[in-house]
């Protein structure tokens, strides 16, 4: 792969009949030597010693660094506390079997917030249960920052942008990971949301968006990503942390990489 000041790789869901293990095989026989690992029940959690002892070996042999993607059936913002307690549990678990593999971040979905217009209920009694949610969110992060050091965590933006969680995002120091795909399909200005945050992105997920569907390969002829605009300011903030090429088809991921170092070459000759 590519000389670049930042780490560039793939997920343990390249092919997604494959377990985690064969995704880390798979991704280092195509060249990638970064894997972010999708930790969900059942297939991955509880962390089995199969797996942990993979990444150990490939980590140690090889020198594959490792990303984490924290559970999506997390529920960081249930107004039900048993709930938060159980998701924090899980984290704590989490970050106990991981600690000697020492990964580059841990990726999180704060989720999900209640929006307004999809109940009979109103929308001044919708946004107190959206504000009920943030509350939540607030004590739930302020409690996280006991288990790991904050910067450790990045928090992934869905379709909100991150616009709800800036400030505690700011209040309790976190990471950021930057998600190209969503960003575009929120119609977003991605690069705006970079230079924001570009001194918090510990890891970006990149994919394109192709016929209005996400997660799809870089370089396509109707794609609306500026992808030299957004390398050009990668390259002018010294960017050198985490880029996860988050797509499921290795035939993509190839293509995706082939992408990837013509436009590094470009703004680097």
């Amino acid at each position: 792969m590519g000389d670049y000041p930042f780490l560039l790789g793939a997920t343990s869901l390249t092919e997604p009949t494959l377990d985690a293990v064969g995704n880390i095989e798979l991704n280092y026989k195509l060249g990638i030597k970064t894997v972010e690992i999708t930790l969900e029940f059942p297939r991955t959690l509880p962390v089995n010693r199969t797996l942990k002892d993979a990444m150990i070996n490939y980590k140690e042999q090889y020198g594959v660094e490792f990303t984490i993607h924290l559970p999506l059936s997390l529920r960081m913002t249930d107004v039900n506390p048993y709930i938060r307690d159980a998701s924090l549990k899980t984290l704590e678990e989490i970050f106990k079997e991981m600690e000697n593999i020492k990964p580059k971040a841990y990726v999180l979905h704060v989720a999900p917030f209640f929006l307004t217009g999809g109940t009979p209920l109103g929308r001044p009694f919708e946004v107190q249960l959206h504000e009920d949610r943030l509350e939540a969110a607030r004590e739930t992060l302020f409690r996280l920052t006991n288990l790991i050091e904050p910067r450790m965590v990045a928090i992934e933006n869905l379709f909100h942008d991150l616009i709800f969680l800036d400030e505690l995002i700011k209040e309790f120091d976190y990471s950021v990971c930057m998600d190209v795909g969503h960003l575009l399909l929120n119609n977003s200005d991605l690069y705006l949301f970079y230079q924001k945050y570009h001194d918090r992105i510990k890891v970006i997920h990149l994919h394109d968006v192709v016929n209005g569907r996400d997660h799809q390969q870089l370089g396509e002829a109707d794609s609306n990503l500026d992808l030299k605009a957004l390398f050009y300011l990668l390259k002018k903030n010294n960017y050198q942390e985490t880029i996860i090429l988050e797509q499921f088809k290795s035939e993509h991921i190839q293509q995706s990489m082939t992408v990837v170092a013509e436009v590094w070459q470009y703004l680097t000759k």
